[in-house]
C-alpha cells in the first residue's frame, strides 16, 4: 500500500535519496530508478548499475576526493549501488594526465597517485575493446 507525504507518493520501505551527495535534486527518472530498486532482493544484481566512463570523468573524481570532497560515482561504486566499466587504454590515459591534473588542481601529485592507487583504481572494472579499425574511404559504398 502506498503512502502520501507532502503531496508525493512513495512505496513502503522504498527509502530513496531526496538529493545526491554533491547537493543537486534527483530528476524523476532517478527517482523511479531508486524506488525501481529498493523493491528487488537485496543479492539482486538489477540493483548494481553499470555505469561506463572515461579518463576525464575519472580524473574529475579523484581530484574532488584529493582535495577532501566526496564523489558520488566513487561513494555509489564503494557502496555497491554502481560498478564502473572503463575501456583497456583507460587506466593509462589517467595515469598520463595525472602530473596535468596536479598542476590545473596546485594539488600534489603524490596525493593524486594515492587517491587513484588506492580509492579509485581498486574499484574499476576494465573491459578489452579491442582494436578499431577506421573504413578506409576505397571500401565505404557511400563514397
Amino acid at each position: 500500500m502506498a503512502t502520501r507525504t507532502a503531496g508525493t507518493r512513495t512505496l513502503p520501505g522504498a527509502e530513496r535519496p531526496r538529493r545526491l551527495a554533491s547537493g543537486r535534486d534527483l530528476d524523476r527518472t532517478e527517482h523511479l530508478a531508486f524506488a525501481y530498486r529498493t523493491q528487488l532482493p537485496p543479492t539482486s544484481f538489477l540493483r548494481i548499475l553499470p555505469v561506463a566512463v572515461d579518463a576525464n570523468v575519472l580524473l574529475r573524481a579523484i581530484a574532488r576526493i584529493a582535495r577532501g570532497h566526496s564523489s558520488d560515482l566513487i561513494t555509489a561504486a564503494r557502496a555497491g549501488a554502481v560498478r564502473i566499466y572503463v575501456g583497456e587504454s583507460v587506466p593509462a590515459e589517467v595515469d598520463e594526465h595525472l602530473l596535468d591534473l596536479a598542476q590545473s588542481t596546485r594539488v600534489a601529485i603524490e596525493e593524486l597517485q594515492r587517491v587513484w592507487e588506492a580509492d579509485v583504481r581498486p574499484l574499476l572494472r576494465v573491459v578489452e575493446t579491442g582494436s578499431f579499425e577506421h573504413p578506409s574511404p576505397k571500401h565505404d559504398r557511400r563514397a
